[in-house]
């Protein structure tokens, strides 16, 4: 590339002779050629407003055929274009292990287009190709497949491609022909770096008839959709933005369920539940089910927000149960969708309505994640901090990680009044084997030496880490009064004076702790009296910036 930044791209192109004219040969081809494609569009903005010169038109020639060149198969685009407002990114909700209403990505929309485009679509794909090809002559791709000649060939091929899979669908071998092929193709356009293609649901007959909903109505639900997701994006967080977003998903519904018409306005059912999918809109879509719950649309959107859920547990357990390590940053982030999706759920009301079969689902769906926590990753923990405390084990690796990713999940829980005994006695004996560790590190044993100090330091420190990372407070385990943890302060200060190093952070942090304490253990004697060992520690960690 010419540059790294695709502005510093314009401007070096610009800056070429022959841009400006002075040069006829085929630099200014190579020189388009090597944009970055983002500084190429904006170029081609620039050089294609009224009043170019011929020089800019050359440009803009250059640049179009090499916009262009890049979005090869126009007769899919336009196809996948009627989908786009209801394409959902995430391919790891195709984890979900049942059927996920209304829930469609790229590769499915892909898989079904290698089916059509084969059989049905045959003798209609050459020519809508070779028409798109003529329209985009000179207009950019993206906006030929806009223009009204072009909308009117997609419907004609939804229109065929929707008479295909009806006509299927009312023979049960044709269907399971249908779903072999297409659930075959799908396997193989799946490229998802976390998702093997085998852990993926295949589609079924009913995700068939959703797809051919979308072909027949598409047109009418996508400006909804749109419409919905501008909304979403106008509003500031909080209830009452929340709000204002489910009565914009239930206004989408209503406008689409009078588009349709009478006979076809239940199809306007599927509008939250693609809201859900397409803008990852948790919160809104729950509070449009708690608002009304009596709605035709509320089993297919609660159903599919427990295929988020489902989607989320599965990935949370792969990534805390790898048998090379736990994969931290997916663990950490889908952590956090976890807790969204939690909300969300307590919002329906889901979580209340104990014998429900959607209820139900909801607890299946959550027990392999519950199980892991409390069979495998508690136990972990609480091995890896007691080894710690005993002095087994030096290295904290993931122990303090792990800590504060079970605290985050527990915090959840106990918001939810869903924390099990099991989990509560865990951390009754973690917070045991830590204060136990914290009693041996400061115990009174005779004069300490400095290494011997500096030692139990470092033990503190590591000590202190875990304490916050699992939501306990170290302080309260150091007394003001305690001679030996006076001496390791002491021991510590006065090896920084000597230039041997900063202490660890962790050490650091123990340090300032207990000269916090014995602070306010001063100020609390004051009046009566003030320890000399407590009058030498203030002062010397003044002066060591404590």
């Amino acid at each position: 590339m010419i540059a790294a930044s695709p502005f510093q791209d314009v401007q070096a192109l610009r800056a070429y002779p022959a841009v400006l004219g002075d040069d006829p040969g085929d630099e200014l081809d190579s020189l388009v050629a090597r944009l970055e494609m983002p500084a190429a569009r904006r170029l081609f903005d620039e050089v294609s407003r009224p009043g170019a010169s011929q020089r800019s038109r050359r440009l803009r020639r250059l640049l179009l055929d090499r916009l262009n060149d890049a979005r090869p198969d126009r007769a899919q685009r336009l196809f996948t274009s009627l989908f786009e407002p209801f394409l959902s990114t995430d391919l790891d909700l195709l984890r979900a292990p049942f059927p996920v209403p209304w829930l469609i990505t790229r590769p499915d929309v892909a898989a079904f287009w290698s089916v059509l485009a084969a059989v049905p679509l045959r003798r209609l794909v050459p020519t809508v190709g070779a028409e798109l090809d003529l329209m985009s002559r000179d207009q950019l791709v993206e906006d030929a497949l806009d223009c009204p000649a072009a909308l009117r060939r997609r419907d004609e091929l939804a229109r065929v491609a929707a008479d295909a899979l009806d006509t299927a669908l009312m023979s049960s071998s044709a269907t399971r022909d249908i779903l072999a092929h297409v659930n075959a193709a799908r396997r193989r356009l799946i490229a998802w770096p976390h998702l093997d293609p085998e852990d993926v649901r295949p589609l079924v007959r009913a995700d068939v008839a959703q797809f051919v909903t979308l072909l027949r109505f598409g047109a009418l639900l996508g400006p909804q959709l749109r419409l919905v997701r501008r909304r979403t994006a106008e509003v500031a967080g909080g209830d009452a933005a929340v709000l204002r977003q489910a009565v914009a998903i239930s206004q989408a519904q209503a406008v689409a369920a009078t588009l349709l018409g009478p006979e076809l306005a239940a199809d306007a059912a599927a509008i939250p539940a693609l809201a859900l999918h397409a803008n990852v809109a948790y919160l809104p879509v729950a509070a449009t089910l708690a608002r009304r719950p009596e709605d035709p649309a509320a089993p297919a959107t609660a159903t599919a927000l427990l295929g988020h859920y489902a989607a989320c547990v599965q990935v949370l357990v792969k990534a805390m149960s790898q048998s090379g390590g736990i994969d931290r940053p997916r663990a950490e982030a889908w952590l956090v969708r976890h807790g969204r999706l939690r909300d969300a759920l307590v919002a329906t009301g889901l979580t209340d309505l104990a014998g429900h079969p959607l209820a139900l689902r909801l607890k299946a769906i959550a027990a392999p994640l519950d199980e892991l926590v409390e069979h495998a990753l508690c136990p972990a923990a609480l091995k890896g901090a007691t080894a710690i405390a005993d002095q087994q084990a030096t290295e904290i690796g993931d122990i303090d990680w792990l800590c504060r990713w079970i605290r985050q999940w527990e915090g959840q829980m106990r918001r939810e009044g869903r924390l099990t005994a099991f989990t509560i006695a865990w951390r009754a004996r973690l917070a045991l084997a830590l204060e136990q560790g914290v009693h041996r590190a400061i115990r009174e044993s005779g004069e300490l030496s400095e290494a011997h100090a500096l030692s139990r330091l470092r033990l503190l420190g590591r000590l202190g880490r875990l304490h916050a990372a699992a939501g306990f407070d170290i302080a309260e385990a150091l007394p003001a009064t305690s001679h030996t943890m006076l001496t390791i302060c002491e021991t510590a200060i006065h090896a920084e004076f000597r230039g041997e190093g900063r202490p660890h952070l962790d050490d650091r942090a123990i340090v300032a702790t207990f000269v916090a304490r014995v602070r306010a253990e001063a100020a609390r004697t004051a009046r009566r009296w003030t320890s000399p060992d407590h009058q030498r520690l203030i002062a010397l960690a003044a002066r060591a910036g404590y």
